[in-house]
C-alpha cells in the first residue's frame, strides 16, 4: 500500500470539471497523419492531470474557483499546452495507437495490454507514488485501428495504490469527477497473461489497460490568471 503524502483530489485537484465550451481546433501531427484533439468541448484531461501535478510539485494549492477558465485566459492556454505535452509527441501518440491495436491477453509472442499494465506499468506507478509523486496515466479505452479514435482514450493522475494477494487498486484524480476522492481502478493481479478486467469507478470509460505518461514539470502560475 502506498499514497502520495498530503494529496487528495478534493484538496489538490482542480475544482472545475473537464467540461468546456467549443474552442479553436488544434491538430497535432502523428505518424498516422494529423489528429484533431484540440476542440476543448471534447475534453482536456491530459492537460488537467499535468496541471494538477505541476501544482503539487510547486507546492501550490489549486485555484479556489469551481468555474472553468475562459478560453481567452492564460489558465486555459496553459491547460491546452499541457494537453499537447501529455501526448509526448510523437512517441506517446504512437504508444496509445499501439495499445489500441493489441489483444487484451497474450497471443503467441505478443504481450497483451493486461500483461503490459500489470507487469510493466504497475511497478513504475508504485515506484513513482512511493517516491512522493502523483503519476499521470494514459488509460486506453478503445480497440480501434482508426487514428481518429485516439480521442476516446483518457488521462488521469494516480496518487495511491493498494495490493492484496489477488487484487490491486489505484486511487485517482479524474478531472471528469472533480473533488471526488473515491475514484479508483480495481483489477485482479493474478493472471496477467490472460485478459484482465479493469473496473473503473464510473461507467464513462471502459479501460483495457494503462501506462504512465512521460512527465516534465512546468511552472503552473498561469493557472491563477483566469
Amino acid at each position: 500500500m502506498g499514497d502520495v503524502p498530503n494529496f487528495l483530489p478534493s484538496v489538490q485537484g482542480l475544482h472545475y470539471a473537464n467540461s468546456w465550451a467549443s474552442a479553436p481546433v488544434v491538430e497535432i501531427p502523428t505518424p498516422f497523419g494529423n489528429v484533431n484533439i484540440g476542440d476543448a468541448k471534447h475534453g482536456l484531461c491530459g492537460g488537467m492531470a499535468y496541471a494538477v501535478r505541476d501544482l503539487f510539485e510547486a507546492h501550490d494549492s489549486p485555484p479556489a474557483q469551481a468555474t472553468n477558465p475562459a478560453s481567452t485566459s492564460p489558465a486555459f492556454h496553459f491547460i491546452t499546452t499541457r494537453l499537447i505535452d501529455s501526448f509526448d509527441l510523437p512517441d506517446g501518440v504512437a504508444k496509445y495507437y499501439e495499445w489500441m491495436n493489441l489483444p487484451t491477453g497474450d497471443e503467441f509472442f505478443v504481450h497483451g495490454t493486461s500483461r503490459r499494465t500489470i507487469g510493466v506499468s504497475m511497478p513504475f506507478i508504485r515506484a513513482t507514488i512511493d517516491a512522493g509523486h502523483p503519476c499521470p496515466l494514459g488509460l486506453v479505452c478503445v480497440h480501434s485501428a482508426n487514428p481518429q479514435d485516439l480521442g476516446e482514450n483518457h488521462q488521469v493522475l494516480a496518487y495511491g495504490y493498494a495490493d492484496t494477494a489477488t487484487t490491486s487498486t489505484l486511487r485517482l484524480y479524474d478531472c471528469n469527477h472533480p473533488d471526488d476522492d473515491g475514484v479508483t481502478i480495481t483489477f485482479d493481479n493474478t493472471n496477467p497473461h490472460h485478459s484482465t478486467k479493469f473496473s473503473y469507478s464510473y461507467d464513462d470509460h471502459a479501460v483495457v489497460g494503462f501506462f504512465p505518461s512521460q512527465y516534465t514539470p512546468k511552472d503552473p502560475s498561469p493557472l491563477f490568471q483566469q
